[in-house]
């Protein structure tokens, strides 16, 4: 098993704890383009068409907010990803020549097929953050279909404790698996 992160714990001499938090992220950033980019855009390509119950989800009534945040990620691909055409709603990804329009089907859908990012709409309601639209294709721990109109936390501490689980796995350091062992302990006992 890889120890390689991508995004790897801090190594600031702490023991590591596990926190989700949001912060802002340079738009030019906002999607990342790997090597292996036209090979999972083929595969998503089949999951959306073969398994798309599985990988879409969606609650009735939040239309309108996914095309404004899907015509986010559209100018967004616009103006910092030169791989990409836009034009309106149309969308082409020229190295695969797959090309998609926003109002053809749901825009997550859509967006789905050209990028690799994963997406999810959130809704406050009744005092707390549900998930109620997304496309959770690859890789994941937890299924979609288990999760739309959940409350956000108890997704967030699903989503915490695999990866708090994964880390405690991959650990080679007796030391640093007592910690990660000791947060596991901390945190299934707030949930």
């Amino acid at each position: 098993m890889s120890t390689r992160f991508i995004y790897p714990p801090p190594k600031d001499g702490k023991p590591f704890r596990l926190s989700l938090g949001l912060r802002e992220l340079d738009p030019a950033n906002w999607i990342e383009a790997g090597s292996d980019l036209v090979k999972q855009l083929k595969q998503r390509n089949e999951l959306l068409d073969t398994k798309r119950s599985v990988v879409f989800q969606e609650v009735a009534g939040y239309e309108e907010a996914a095309l404004t945040y899907a015509r986010a990620i559209k100018d967004n691909l616009s103006k910092f990803h030169s791989d990409y055409v836009v034009t309106g709603d149309q969308i082409t990804h020229k190295p695969t020549g797959i090309s998609v329009n926003l109002l053809e089907d749901h825009p997550f859908v859509q967006l789905a097929r050209v990028i690799t990012e994963d997406l999810c709409l959130l809704s406050y309601e009744d005092s707390t953050w549900k998930l109620v639209a997304g496309v959770v294709v690859f890789p994941s721990r937890w299924k979609l279909l288990e999760k739309h109109h959940f409350a956000l936390y108890l997704v967030a501490h699903y989503v915490a404790l695999v990866a708090l689980l994964n880390l405690i796995q991959a650990q080679s350091n007796w030391q640093d698996l007592i910690h990660a062992n000791l947060n596991l302990i901390e945190m299934v006992s707030h949930l």
